[in-house]
């Protein structure tokens, strides 16, 4: 890897880049969605309703 992005994940988050299937690409996105505050993300639901689609019941 080379370049700021990958310096980046490489220092904030790098256990990203040990995940199969997680590349620089998408670890950079996902710091990117997560923002300052990481504790917000605590399950996949609550990344759903941050991102807007998390599903909603009909009545």
């Amino acid at each position: 890897m080379e370049g700021r992005p990958a310096r980046l994940v490489e220092r904030c988050a790098p256990q990203l880049l040990t995940v199969v299937g997680i590349g620089l690409d998408t670890a950079v996105t996902l710091l990117i969605t997560m923002g300052d505050i990481p504790e917000r993300l605590h399950s996949e639901a609550s990344f759903a309703a941050l991102r807007g689609v998390s599903p909603v019941e009909r009545c």
